[in-house]
């Protein structure tokens, strides 16, 4: 499936009176995203599915959202699966190559300033926030993540700012 197919089948899918929505796949735990040394320059490559281990756990995903989504249960108020059919699910490769297709970030952007311990050359930061080379500064949000979160980030980085909080004040 190309992309335009993707688009195209999207575009109608939204213009039914009832779809259930199964447009994209994400894999939480890429196997694709390798450390790097941090004096060199990122770059930015997103390669979703290229760990043949991604592209497994992204289509088992898929078929299982499949699955669920073709139960009587949830099948009497939908018209169709959005973008999938039973050909589609039949096929390993056309499976795949959905997936490629398809395949997406959930926009939980972390790990940028990495916590970790005094020994970690990729940590930036200690176990306090304080990042480690600049005296008084702290950074206080999702990029002190060391991985990437199963869930959504947002009530993660609140704990992590309630936290520091309490520490500056303990500090004054």
């Amino acid at each position: 499936m190309t992309a335009a197919e993707v688009i195209s089948a999207f575009a109608q899918a939204w213009n039914a009176a009832y779809y259930l929505d199964m447009d994209t796949a994400c894999c939480r735990r890429p196997g694709s995203r390798k450390r790097t040394d941090p004096r060199i320059p990122p770059r930015i490559q997103v390669n979703f599915a290229a760990d043949p281990e991604d592209l497994r756990r992204l289509t088992a995903g898929v078929r299982l959202a499949w699955q669920i989504a073709c139960q009587p249960e949830i099948a009497r108020h939908t018209r169709r699966v959005a973008l999938l059919s039973e050909q589609t699910m039949a096929s390993d490769d056309a499976l795949a190559a959905y997936v490629r297709a398809t395949v997406t970030t959930q926009f939980h952007p972390c790990g940028t300033a990495r916590m970790g311990p005094a020994g970690d050359p990729m940590a930036v930061v200690d176990q306090h926030c304080r990042v480690r080379t600049i005296p008084g500064l702290r950074v206080a949000d999702a990029s002190v993540m060391p991985t990437i979160p199963r869930a959504n980030i947002n009530l993660t980085c609140i704990m992590i700012g309630e936290h520091v909080s309490d520490w500056m004040r303990g500090e004054t």
